[in-house]
């Protein structure tokens, strides 16, 4: 790690710290009281790990739906925004001017006349020149708390790399939030034909759950205030953190977040756990595959105890050939290891893995070195028998819009230029 960045991170460490023992102090009797206790007797080695390392509670009393088509994410943001009656958190990678970026502003316009209070945290890197000054400026103006995570260039004029935030998070009210791999970008709605055709898949959540996904955008929303000797969202926990509704549905759900100032990876450290818990199937969707040797390591040796191991990946990438590149040397590590690979014909973005069609680990994270060490990440652990059907459907459904590779397909001709993309990726994991 570079000087500059080990500055940064020692920097949000200690600043993380402060956030989290005022919480503590402050937040703890409002929140975690309207949370299910935690019950050692039902839960797997994922939740309970979770919660012992890093005290993230199983909330139970939560209703999902599935948001997958690009007209149920649009429809489904909007219906949010019109119901929202006190505050609107907003946290995304990707937040770019565009037709659907036009719409909803008219709307949280509206909103704040009506005394909506809302906040939209984007990221330095992914949102880097994706909304104008100008366009800022009018944001503003509207009322819109507006906050760019880690902004790529200092005002020192230092450039930062690493610590980027990959979260998609739409909270409203304390009450309800859409979460899952869709930005808020024409493209990824297939309105331009950039990434087209893309699949992506989001979940629209009520319950205890929201809770957690408010208190993680808290986190990152105070982290990245200028003023460091006063709190924002944490002093007002009356109006950010109402009490949650206690009985929305049944469904059992953990948040788990990652980051570089925690210990041990926790999502690639779960990803793991998951890996060698899995009895019958391992089924993977993602757009990026590029992780270290132990996952690697894992899966081959699942697959070698007669664990059924499917992935899918796209076909066209945002750097398209270079990507696709990278993803065949990466799986050429699977010859002969009845893996099953999967390439979409289109962009596949969203981001789950489906153990024995029961245990949902699904999130925005990818399979790659950032997200494991480097990125702001989070993603859900969800036991549910009905939820894990659903999604090996969904599953199902992409894998016939997709072809499987051969053996041969994995075997690249070595080619300067190709293969110098291959070194940029593998460089780029050495930086994170």
């Amino acid at each position: 790690m570079d000087k500059l960045s080990e500055e940064l991170l020692y920097k949000y460490k200690e600043k993380m710290e402060r956030i989290q023992s005022f919480e503590k102090k402050i937040l703890s009797p409002t929140l975690y009281t309207t949370l299910s206790p935690y019950n050692t007797d039902e839960l797997d080695n994922v939740i309970r790990y979770n919660y012992a390392s890093y005290q993230r509670p199983l909330s139970r009393n939560n209703s999902l739906s599935f948001v997958i088509k690009s007209s149920e994410h649009i429809t489904c943001i909007i219906n949010m925004i019109k119901r929202a009656k006190r505050f609107i958190h907003i946290e995304y990678y990707i937040f770019s001017e565009g037709y659907i970026f036009n719409y909803l502003i008219q709307l949280f316009a509206q909103k704040i006349q009506e005394g909506v209070a809302i906040k939209l945290i984007v990221d330095g890197w992914g949102n880097y020149k994706k909304i104008s000054k100008k366009m800022i400026f009018r944001l503003k103006n509207l009322g819109i708390q507006y906050k760019v995570f880690n902004p790529l260039f200092k005002r020192n004029g230092d450039f930062w790399w690493n610590f980027r935030n990959h979260n998609k998070l739409f909270i409203v009210d304390n009450e309800f939030a859409l979460f899952g791999s869709c930005n808020i970008s024409d493209e990824y709605f297939n309105i331009t034909d950039r990434f087209f055709p893309t699949s992506e898949l989001s979940l629209f959540l009520e319950g205890e759950i929201v809770n957690s996904m408010n208190l993680l955008f808290t986190y990152h929303w105070e982290l990245i205030r200028e003023n460091n000797k006063e709190f924002d969202v944490l002093l007002d926990t009356n109006y950010y953190f109402p009490q949650a509704k206690r009985k929305c549905g049944n469904v059992s759900i953990q948040l788990i977040n990652s980051s570089p100032l925690m210990e041990n990876q926790p999502i690639k450290t779960n990803i793991l756990q998951l890996i060698y818990s899995a009895k019958k199937s391992i089924k993977i969707s993602t757009p990026y595959f590029y992780p270290p040797q132990d996952i690697v390591n894992a899966l081959k040796t699942a697959s070698k105890a007669g664990i059924k191991v499917q992935i899918i990946l796209p076909k066209e990438a945002d750097l398209n050939d270079r990507i696709l590149r990278v993803h065949r040397e990466i799986l050429s590590n699977f010859l002969d290891s009845n893996i099953e690979i999967y390439e979409y014909f289109g962009f596949n973005h969203e981001k789950f893995t489906l153990i024995d069609e029961n245990t949902i680990y699904f999130g925005t994270y990818n399979w790659d070195y950032r997200s494991f060490y480097w990125n702001f990440e989070s993603a859900l652990v969800i036991k549910n028998k009905e939820a894990g059907l659903v999604t090996n459907k969904l599953f199902e459904e992409i894998m016939v819009k997709s072809h499987r590779l051969r053996d041969d397909e994995l075997v690249l001709p070595k080619r300067l230029f190709p293969n110098v993309y291959i070194g940029i990726a593998r460089w780029c994991q050495a930086l994170s």
